[in-house]
């Protein structure tokens, strides 16, 4: 059976985690996001008492097999995009290998043929991303799952929210990337000064110079 997370922030994934790659700034965004949205969930499961771990369990055991489910359908959209592919191929051969008199009748076949493909592949294409990104946020969902069962087990609950481990590890994630951020900024800050020097220091030597050339001239 489908789990259904509607109007239950408990049950909602993370946002999408940033990319390899991602700016701190991107990254310390999505750190400030994610930190609103579970204090909300732990909120959220104090105010009607944590769901037992054979709960989440089960919830985890629909997850999976909805992600079995998605698996299964993204196999076949990939296998379908190959055959086409290759259906593609056999019929630019077929042309290439024609000799009649008509091929002009011949290239119009030819471009009905790959084009009707090639709009069946950019479908499957589009499908294959949309199936792919919500593979992303049901494992996301059953990790989140898994967190609450750990929560579960080390007796959270009990303790005020903001010793809560999952927003202790979202709290020292967010000020070591604040960190980098604050370091890479006195950096640039640093450089910045030394390059002002380095042009006013140019300047007076100019002007010294043209000084110098004045005085011999005379």
């Amino acid at each position: 059976m489908p789990v259904s997370n509607q109007s239950d922030p408990s049950s909602m994934p993370l946002t999408t985690p940033p990319g390899e790659g991602a700016s701190p700034q991107d990254q310390l965004q999505w750190l400030n996001r994610s930190l609103e949205q579970v204090r909300a969930e732990i909120g959220a499961e104090r105010a009607r008492g944590p769901l037992s771990q054979a709960e989440l369990e089960q919830e985890i055991s629909d997850l999976q097999q909805n992600i079995s489910q998605l698996e299964t359908r993204l196999k076949r959209l990939k296998v379908t995009c190959a055959k086409r592919k290759t259906e593609i191929s056999q019929w630019q051969d077929w042309f290439a290998a024609q000799d009649d008199h008509d091929l002009a009748q011949d290239k119009q076949l030819l471009d009905a043929e790959v084009t009707r493909r090639l709009r069946e592949i950019e479908e499957k294409e589009a499908e294959i991303s949309r199936l792919l990104l919500r593979r992303e946020e049901l494992t996301g969902e059953i990790e989140m799952r898994q967190v609450r069962i750990e929560a579960l087990r080390a007796g959270v609950h009990d303790l005020p929210m903001e010793q809560d481990p999952r927003i202790l590890a979202l709290e020292k994630a967010r000020a070591s990337v604040a960190a980098t951020i604050a370091k890479a900024a006195a950096r640039s800050s640093t450089t910045s000064r030394k390059s002002t020097r380095g042009k006013s220091s140019k300047k007076a030597s100019s002007r010294n110079s043209k000084k110098r050339t004045r005085t011999r001239g005379k």
